[in-house]
């Protein structure tokens, strides 16, 4: 009897080669697939979130987020209605309110423009400033009933760490002009 009839077929090697080879193309060009919609994905999500933080609304969520954190760290109390940044470096904040120890206004900034000039020394401790333009700028210094300091120096003094050895960079915020 011979193994035809009994079902048993003889497939070329050359065959089984070419399925292979098919099989692990099929395999290569999911992953190529799948690696192309991973990208272009990670690609979508980078466009969405640099729309999302062009909006003056999520900058200004931002910075709240950040002056409340510093606001907790320092015990200060600094406000900010408005934050606009744009793409080159222009900055324009509005209605800046820094409130001292007794909770009154010390000052007020209804609205403050500027560039920044430099990203990279910003992690060096060094904020260099184009022209800075302040409209509606209003300043209170003055020293409440029984105390010796006036609330600025008060201000200024909860930002000093004691604690701390001095920093070998110390913050240092320039600006060309100020208008």
């Amino acid at each position: 009897m011979s193994l035809l009839r009994k079902g048993i077929k003889f497939v070329p090697v050359n065959y089984v080669f070419l399925a292979t080879q098919i099989y692990k193309f099929r395999t290569i060009k999911k992953a190529k697939k799948i690696i192309v919609r991973t990208l272009l994905a990670l690609l979508l999500l980078i466009v969405v979130l640099v729309l999302l933080f062009s909006l003056p609304i999520v900058q200004t969520k931002v910075a709240n987020y950040f002056t409340e954190s510093i606001n907790e760290k320092y015990n200060t109390d600094i406000l900010i209605k408005k934050v606009d940044l744009s793409y080159l470096g222009n900055i324009r904040l509005k209605g800046v309110r820094v409130n001292d120890h007794h909770n009154d206004s010390m000052i007020y900034i209804n609205s403050l423009t500027t560039s920044l000039l430099n990203y990279k020394n910003i992690k060096n401790n060094k904020v260099n400033l184009s022209e800075v333009t302040i409209d509606g700028l209003r300043f209170f210094l003055r020293t409440h009933k029984g105390e010796d300091n006036d609330n600025l120096s008060i201000f200024v003094d909860k930002f000093d760490d004691k604690d701390t050895v001095r920093s070998a960079n110390p913050f240092i915020l320039k600006s060309s002009k100020l208008k």
